[in-house]
């Protein structure tokens, strides 16, 4: 049951991830913003693959973390006065041609560390390592000389000009894969980027025209979430993308599982709570961000991949942990703007909230058979929750935001149905990296 190499319906490959994508992205727009958003999305996504191809144990670790972290990369550029070209005739085909840019360099660099995620063997760390060094070359070359002269530009240059970081991370997703090339363990992450590159280069231009087609149905101006609509199409796109690259390439996928997880018993037992863990990753991304330059949240994620890729049991904290912990910390802040005096409460349920997460991450790791599929719906629904808590913080709720809670709390149901459905109730084969 559930070999990956006999596969199933094509369809379950495309809809598991596109659905939990597009509900990742919705949520990482409402509930956390910029590259740690991003990491809901990329978390689920790499997670959803595990699911269909039946893996758990490190490797469903390192698929998370890379998924997580990876996704988070694009998560630095900016689009919000690309988008606002659509609304204007003469700007509209600028516009449309940033997000596509936007969108498939999005998808090179993500989807190439959700290949590398899910395919990455012990033998290969070393050269992924330099690899991800010469990311943060690239990185830099791209951001110095197109970006910062703004030689190709796609947001306003005339009012509040915008830092973008588009051409170094299609230059840092470059040098990433030329680096994998010559070591000759590119084929699955080349693959990933390319199908990355086409969902995510389709759906953010698709999105953007939805949301400007929206303006036109006779609805009054605050019942069309129409911002909410191009970042579930772009998921729904990204995401769709992603499983069918995996589906063509579920063999191969399977091939690169089994082997002995790198840590033993005793050096499980030895290490540190997921909470540490958590904690001096968060600590990681914090000091990379006082770095005086734009691609701050890459050099911390190389960073944090360098880690995982040495530490497995620091995956989980670094994949989930951190993430449900950024979106917390971002509603903690609406909750100190409404009720300052009730500042307090907030810190401490950020605290539980971290703390919780850590104990279910290290009981759930002596259970790997049923690991994958209790993180993939414990994320979902803490987040559609938190997403509940950050409507209820709004000093309005208009019938824009009730459609958009009623979209996350369907996509959740669909994608939960779709898990239960699709995972046994023992992973027989479960495959380590």
């Amino acid at each position: 049951m559930n070999d990956p190499k006999s596969g199933r319906a094509l369809a379950s490959w495309i809809w598991l991830p596109g659905l939990i994508m597009s509900l990742g992205w919705g949520l990482r727009g409402f509930i956390g913003g910029g590259p740690l958003g991003a990491m809901i999305p990329g978390a689920l996504v790499a997670l959803s693959v595990c699911v269909l191809l039946n893996q758990t144990g490190a490797r469903a670790a390192y698929a998370a973390a890379f998924g997580a972290v990876g996704i988070g990369f694009g998560g630095q550029e900016t689009y919000g006065q690309t988008v606002q070209f659509l609304s204007r005739p003469e700007m509209l085909p600028l516009g449309l041609a940033g997000l596509g840019v936007k969108g498939a360099v999005w998808g090179v660099v993500g989807g190439a560390c959700v290949g590398v995620g899910l395919s990455v063997r012990r033998e290969h760390r070393r050269f992924v390592l330099g690899a991800l060094g010469l990311m943060l070359v690239g990185t830099f070359l791209g951001w110095k000389f197109i970006d910062e002269p703004k030689l190709l530009y796609f947001s306003n240059r005339l009012d509040r000009p915008r830092a973008e970081l588009w051409a170094g991370l299609l230059m840092g997703g470059v040098f990433f894969l030329a680096a994998l090339a010559w070591a000759g363990i590119a084929r699955l992450p080349v693959r990933f980027a390319l199908a990355g590159a086409v969902g995510a280069g389709i759906g953010f231009p698709l999105g953007g025209v939805l949301m400007l087609a929206g303006r036109l149905l006779p609805l009054a101006k605050d019942a069309y979430p129409g911002w909410k609509v191009m970042e579930f199409t772009f998921g729904l796109c990204f995401g769709a993308a992603i499983g069918a690259c995996a589906y063509w390439n579920r063999g191969r996928l399977a091939d690169t599982a089994p082997e002995t997880s790198s840590e033993s018993p005793v050096e499980r037992a030895s290490s540190y709570p997921s909470v540490v863990l958590a904690v001096l990753a968060a600590g990681v991304i914090w000091a990379a961000m006082q770095l005086p330059v734009r691609f701050t949240y890459t050099m911390a994620g190389v960073g944090l991949l360098g880690w995982v890729l040495y530490s497995e049991r620091s995956a989980w904290p670094i994949a989930i942990t951190v993430t449900v912990g950024a979106f917390t910390l971002y509603i903690v802040g609406f909750f100190q703007q409404r009720f300052p005096a009730w500042a307090p409460l907030g810190w401490t349920v950020l605290a539980g909230t971290v703390w919780a997460t850590s104990r279910l991450l290290d009981r759930w790791q002596n259970e790997p058979a049923q690991q994958v599929r209790r993180v993939v719906s414990g994320l979902i629904w803490v987040a559609v929750g938190a997403s509940y808590g950050r409507t209820l913080l709004l000093e309005r709720i208009d019938p824009a935001q009730v459609m958009v809670e009623l979209l996350f709390t369907s996509l959740a149901l669909a994608v939960t149905a779709l898990l239960v459905r699709l995972w046994p109730p023992v992973a027989e084969n479960a495959s380590t990296l």
